[in-house]
C-alpha cells in the first residue's frame, strides 16, 4: 500500500491525541511526535517515538501515537501491535480499542471487533457513570 493508504481519513494528531494527564516534558516530547505526523512526515514522527520509547518506560500515548503514524502509512498490521500496546498498558484507552475494533473488521475479524466494541463500550458506560454519578 502506498503512503496514506489503510487510514479511513488523513491523519490529524491534536496536541493532545491521546495525551491525558501526561506531564509537561511528555507532553512536549509527544506534542512534537504529533506535530510532524500532522505535517505528513510520518517516518521521522515514528523514529521519534520510537526514540522516546527507548529513553523511557514503556508508554501507552507513544504507543498510541505510533499506531495511528502506522495506520496512516498504510501498516495497518504493525499499527494493530501499537494499538494493542497501547490497551495492555492501559487497558481503558478508548481510542486504541476504537482502532483496534476497525482494524478487526477490515481483516475480517468480526468476533474480534465485537469484542473491542463492547471493551470500548464498558469503559463508556463506567465512565458515565463516574461523570454524572446517582444521588438519591
Amino acid at each position: 500500500m502506498g503512503e496514506g493508504e489503510g487510514c479511513d481519513s488523513g491523519l490529524k494528531l491534536t496536541p493532545d491525541s491521546g495525551l491525558g494527564g501526561a506531564d509537561d516534558a511528555e507532553r512536549s516530547s509527544l506534542e512534537v511526535v504529533a506535530r510532524l505526523a500532522d505535517e505528513g512526515r510520518l517516518e521521522e514522527a515514528a523514529a521519534l517515538c520510537e526514540s522516546y520509547l527507548r529513553e523511557n518506560s514503556p508508554h501507552a500515548r507513544a504507543f498510541f501515537l505510533l499506531g495511528l503514524i502506522r495506520q496512516a502509512s498504510g501498516d495497518n498490521q504493525q499499527a494493530e501491535t501499537y494499538f494493542n500496546r497501547a490497551v495492555y498498558l492501559e487497558p481503558d484507552h478508548e481510542e486504541a480499542l476504537v482502532h483496534l475494533a476497525l482494524l478487526a473488521e477490515r481483516r475480517g475479524d468480526r468476533a474480534g471487533a465485537a469484542r473491542f466494541r463492547q471493551r470500548y463500550q464498558r469503559v463508556q458506560g463506567h465512565e458515565s457513570r463516574v461523570a454524572s454519578p446517582k444521588t438519591g
